[in-house]
């Protein structure tokens, strides 16, 4: 089942009046707390979507999950290849249709987000879905491969609601009119005369008004693989990350529509429950000590910055502001997916077991090179219950840092690990959770470093992020051994007394 599947944006967009669209005709369910839902199953227990990361503030978007796995267009992918190898292509079209309203002019950038004033504009929308679009395909190293069709629609909103400053009510495009749209657009792309039968997504991008699914999210990603289609509203001014986010929730290496979930954080915040002060920020220790500690999930499910599908955002230097000079760095320079997540979208790339596989692995973004080190949870994992979808651990590259490329079609050479990370993820690849708790060997290490960032009594296994002349690799130990011993309690003890001065310098 998918669980929730919420957005993060930097600016929340809170309605005072959110009631639920009647979406009965097509059989799709909202909830209040929940955006992606599969299917013909029951809402998960709701999960705030008012939870903050401790020094991010975070707002919230949706997705949700519908319908049926379809015939059709879908069908280009599913005859060309049984799995996906490192020299296929996954092909599509992503339609962004601009919604305008006929008083205002679509050249016009200037728009703050009220009522009466445009929003993004025709330049804006055209930019932020070419950025969004390059970053994903280069992320992905070009296999995924998405081609853009504009659309535009000069049409008034069938809807009202009532202002925040007094009775009037304002414009407001409804939930009907997002259908119809959508339904428009894919028709005249799939019969258009150079339609080549690659699937379709469609994205509606309502820029001049509220809107009625706007209640619900700023985005939101319909996971129907028969008709993959996303709703974004500028009424909020999202930031650039909004349709990669969207869209990850729709790739994947065969069926489109059914792609990625979000990606939480297990981190070693603990807050005394009777007074709120913090108590720890970060901890070294095995796994199953830290869950007895006090270590959990994080309740915001974006939790996690090594993604798009977290709280991460798009490569700062590849910006669509339109003061920056025709963006001046015209190259990606660090991946918008975390490890886990490219690796669902590439299964080909290469994985060993790391129960099995013990000593140093350097991790490349290079195809011929091992990408990760996977290992199974067994049932009676302490992860399984502090992480339900937890299924198996992805130790692979975290990328942090940018580096120049001309090649903007190839991850090789232009991805650079910075550090290793350690991720929970689910079955089926589609959730996953960053399980990040040391405050060392999470960016910038120097040659010569080594530091623990896992271990598990259960597995026998203790992760460690070192860097040498070649690079930075996992190291993998069994735990019950003196040097593993050794390196855990320096770390262990060295974690601590940081610990306890970020901790005091806090709650003071």
């Amino acid at each position: 089942m998918y669980e929730h599947c919420k957005e993060v944006i930097a600016y929340p967009c809170a309605s005072d009046s959110a009631e639920t669209p009647d979406l009965s005709d097509d059989s799709e369910d909202f909830d209040d707390d929940s955006d992606c839902i599969e299917p013909d199953e029951q809402t998960p227990a709701s999960i705030s979507r008012r939870s903050f990361l401790w020094d991010f503030a975070v707002g919230v978007t949706a997705g949700l999950a519908v319908g049926a796995v379809g015939e059709g267009a879908v069908e280009y992918l599913y005859d060309r290849f049984e799995r996906i190898g490192p020299n296929d292509s996954v092909e599509m079209t992503l339609g962004v249709v601009a919604i305008y309203g006929s008083a205002i002019d679509p050249d016009s950038c200037d728009g703050n987000g009220t009522d009466s004033r445009r929003r993004w504009g025709r330049e804006h929308i055209e930019s932020a879905a070419q950025d969004n679009v390059d970053q994903i395909e280069q992320t992905l190293g070009g296999q995924y491969q998405i081609d853009i069709k504009h659309i535009e629609k000069v049409v008034e909103p069938e809807g009202a609601r009532p202002r925040k400053d007094d009775s009037d009510e304002a414009p407001m495009y409804t939930t009907d009119q997002f259908k119809r749209y959508v339904k428009e657009a894919r028709k005249q792309i799939t019969e258009s005369d150079d339609y080549d039968g690659k699937p379709v997504i469609t994205m509606v991008v309502f820029d001049s008004h509220y809107s009625e699914l706007s209640e619900k999210a700023i985005g939101i990603a319909y996971q129907d693989p028969d008709n993959p289609r996303i709703h974004i509203s500028t009424y909020c001014d999202p930031v650039g990350c909004a349709p990669a986010h969207e869209i990850g929730h729709l790739l994947n290496p065969r069926k489109i529509g059914k792609g990625l979930e979000h990606e939480g954080m297990l981190d070693a915040r603990v807050e005394d429950e009777s007074s709120g002060r913090l108590v720890q920020l970060y901890a070294i220790d095995t796994i199953q000590n830290l869950l007895k500690q006090g270590c959990a999930l994080e309740t915001n499910e974006y939790a996690s910055y090594h993604t798009v599908m977290g709280s991460g955002h798009l490569d700062s230097s590849y910006s669509i502001n339109e003061k920056d000079e025709l963006r001046r760095d015209p190259h990606i320079n660090r991946p918008i997916y975390s490890p886990p997540e490219i690796h669902f979208l590439q299964p080909w790339r290469k994985t060993v077991d790391a129960a099995e596989r013990l000593g140093a692995h350097f991790l490349s973004y290079e195809k011929d090179k091992t990408f990760g080190l996977t290992v199974e949870l067994p049932s009676d994992h302490a992860l399984r219950k502090a992480i339900p979808y937890a299924n198996s651990l992805f130790i692979g590259p975290n990328v942090d840092g940018f580096i120049a490329n001309n090649d903007k079609t190839t991850p090789e050479g232009l991805f650079v690990t910075d550090s290793i990370g350690v991720y929970a993820v689910s079955k089926d690849g589609r959730r996953t959770a960053e399980i990040n708790t040391a405050c060392f060997g999470m960016s910038n290490l120097e040659n010569g470093d080594e530091y623990v960032v896992y271990a598990d009594e259960q597995l026998n296994i203790l992760v460690l992020s070192g860097r040498n002349d070649s690079g930075v690799y996992a190291k993998i130990l069994e735990l019950d051994t003196d040097e593993a011993q050794m390196l855990l309690n320096k770390d262990r003890e060295k974690t601590a007394e940081r610990n306890k001065l970020i901790v005091d310098n806090h709650n003071t």
